[in-house]
């Protein structure tokens, strides 16, 4: 649920109410949609930053790779997370501005000012043929984020990947990097840095 002092949003299952609730003696449905969110995709988050509205929900898509000493693709299910920007100018008629993908499960997010940074990590799931994260819109790249490591060796790695949205900008909206690291656990933010914490494993000596 989020409110502006005068509209309450409400996600429930795959539908958005969003209630005019001040005054409460005049309090009243204002719309009821229905969100292309189908069985078996979850529902994550939501923000709402005036006239907008954010909405994250994971599903897991097919996709193909081509395992190593193969040469034919196979498909697999991988996680991607939406990022559904919703113009609700017009309580009555909300209309989807844009349906952001991105790779990976929805570990985390945040909204600072008019951004929406979102985190999502996925597997590398082979590390001679990579499934490299990417953001589409409409089947098609939107962005390919740069993939960046640290020198400090890890026995396990995934895709730990950092994306921005302005949901002001009408031109080159989304920015994407992507960091190779063990998957993300805690998250920190501060208004110009993000942090993202996790469980580092020692071997045994």
């Amino acid at each position: 649920v989020k409110n502006d002092g005068k509209y309450a949003y409400v996600l429930s299952g795959d539908k958005l109410t969003i209630a005019e609730v001040y005054p409460a003696e005049s309090a009243k449905i204002v719309s009821k949609i229905g969100l292309d969110i189908q069985e078996g995709q979850y529902l994550q988050n939501m923000f709402l930053a005036g006239d907008t509205l954010v909405i994250f929900y994971q599903e897991y898509a097919q996709d193909y790779v081509i395992p190593q000493y193969e040469f034919a693709p196979q498909p697999v299910y991988l996680a991607r997370t939406h990022a559904l920007v919703l113009d609700v100018s017009d309580r009555a008629e909300p209309k989807i501005a844009h349906d952001y993908e991105v790779s990976g499960s929805y570990n985390n997010a945040r909204m600072i000012g008019d951004y929406v940074y979102l985190i999502t990590t996925s597997d590398v799931y082979s590390y001679r043929q990579p499934v490299v994260p990417r953001v589409m819109e409409a089947s098609s790249t939107v962005v390919m984020p740069e993939i960046y490591y640290f020198e400090n060796p890890e026995p396990y790695y995934n895709f730990n990947t950092v994306t921005s949205i302005n949901v002001r900008a009408e031109q080159d909206a989304v920015k994407s990097q992507s960091f190779m690291m063990n998957p993300a656990s805690t998250l920190y933010v501060s208004e110009k840095n993000i942090y993202i914490a996790y469980q580092k494993y020692l071997p045994y000596g």
